[in-house]
Order: C-alpha cells, then sequence, then structure tokens
C-alpha cells in the first residue's frame, strides 16, 4: 500500500466561482513556482492571485502551479522537457494568465463495466 505524500507547497490562485487550485507539488505532470523577486514582475503575480482571492498577501514561500502558466512563458517545450526528465523553467518575464486551472472537472477512470460500452 503506498500512502499519498503529505505536505508539501499548495498553488495559492484561487479560480472562478471561489474555487481553489487544488494543486500541489505533488500533483503528477505539475511544477511550482516561487513568486519572482523583481517587483514589477511580482506586483502582476500578486494582482493574478487577488483577481479571485481579494484578501491573499502571497509570503515568500507562496507558489503558483504550472497549469496557471501558458507554453510560452517557459523556456522550453514542457512536454519535450517532461519527457526528457528536464526541469521546465519559467522565463525571467512570465506573467500567470490562465485562471481556470482550479475549475477544471476530473475524469473518473473507467470501470470494467464502463469498458464494455463503446459510444458513438
Amino acid at each position: 500500500m503506498t500512502s499519498k505524500p503529505r505536505g508539501g507547497q499548495y498553488c495559492c490562485a484561487g479560480a472562478p466561482n471561489g474555487l481553489s487550485c487544488k494543486n500541489s507539488q505533488f500533483t503528477k505532470g505539475i511544477s511550482v513556482h516561487r513568486f519572482p523577486k523583481n517587483p514589477r514582475v511580482k506586483k502582476q503575480w500578486v494582482e493574478f492571485v487577488q483577481r479571485h482571492r481579494s484578501g491573499c498577501k502571497p509570503t515568500q514561500n507562496s507558489v503558483l502551479c504550472s497549469a496557471h502558466f501558458e507554453d510560452s512563458c517557459y523556456t522550453s517545450n514542457r512536454q519535450i522537457a517532461a519527457s526528457l526528465g528536464i526541469k521546465s523553467v519559467l522565463k525571467p518575464e512570465a506573467v500567470p494568465t490562465v485562471d481556470v486551472a482550479g475549475s477544471q472537472k476530473k475524469l473518473k477512470p473507467f470501470t470494467a463495466r464502463d469498458r464494455r460500452y463503446v459510444s458513438d
């Protein structure tokens, strides 16, 4: 029996309709990024978080997950980097723009019974 990792860093971004982003550093295919030191870029990150969490004041340990960034925000293609085991790196001027990450529905895995039926 494998246990789920505990603790870790969770994305501080919210999503429309009061939902929270549930991604963490242990979410498969997701990376987390600390807030930048550049004051101009950091201000844009904070404004992004505060669009759905008005009173939120990120700390030095706060992170945003990769689901909130477009592929163009990275120095290399994320899928290729992941397949090669290379860490994906954000460009220094990258700003989060995708705010629907927390509202995506998770798909249930098919059961043996579901697999028997073919949908048209």
